[in-house]
């Protein structure tokens, strides 16, 4: 039989458990990853390009590769990539552009970076966005700037040819064409 103090505290530990794994972030994982195009045709692949002399993933090369896959595997395209530890990434349906856009808010560095035929074309920083610093939700030890809920994904207008729309936390939503880098917000 539970002792009355053992009821209370159960659930307390439960709910504390919760609460703090849920505002917990998880530190980068440094872990090779592949991204598929959303028609999947196409994917790319992230992975160790030179370790260096040293021991600390966080100072290691790696090798953004893009890849056609088929009866026989292509590989299309291959630049270094500019890892931050976290994968994830968005992979155009043509395979020519790879785009990684950070959950974490850098107000002086790149949130978005977007790669296209091998070569490093753009970053954004997390300014250029203009997310209120009022609006920026918390973690224990980061903000984030972008909406989970509607994420991001690449778009077609009759304007941009190809875009990526990216719906921030303050309710707005951020047209990047791809092909001139202007941003468009509403």
């Amino acid at each position: 039989m539970m002792t009355h103090l053992m009821k209370i505290l159960l659930p307390t530990g439960v709910f504390i458990a919760v609460v703090t794994g849920a505002l917990a972030d998880e530190p980068p994982a440094w872990n090779e990853f592949e991204v598929w195009s959303s028609n999947r045709v196409y994917f790319a692949k992230v992975t160790v390009r030179d370790r260096g002399e040293g021991f600390s993933r966080c100072n290691w090369k790696y090798q953004l590769t893009v890849y056609k896959s088929g009866t026989t595997l292509t590989e299309l395209w291959s630049c270094e990539y500019l890892y931050d530890g976290y994968a994830g990434g968005l992979l155009a349906d043509d395979g020519t552009i790879f785009v990684y856009i950070s959950f974490w808010y850098y107000e002086k560095h790149p949130v978005v970076t977007i790669y296209q035929n091998g070569q490093l074309k753009k970053q954004i920083t997390g300014q250029e966005f203009k997310v209120e610093r009022s609006k920026l939700q918390r973690t224990v030890s980061h903000d984030l700037w972008w909406d989970p809920s509607k994420g991001h994904q690449f778009i077609r207008t009759g304007e941009t040819p190809l875009g990526l729309e990216i719906n921030t936390i303050d309710s707005r939503r951020i047209l990047i064409d791809l092909v001139s880098f202007e941003m468009r917000g509403s």
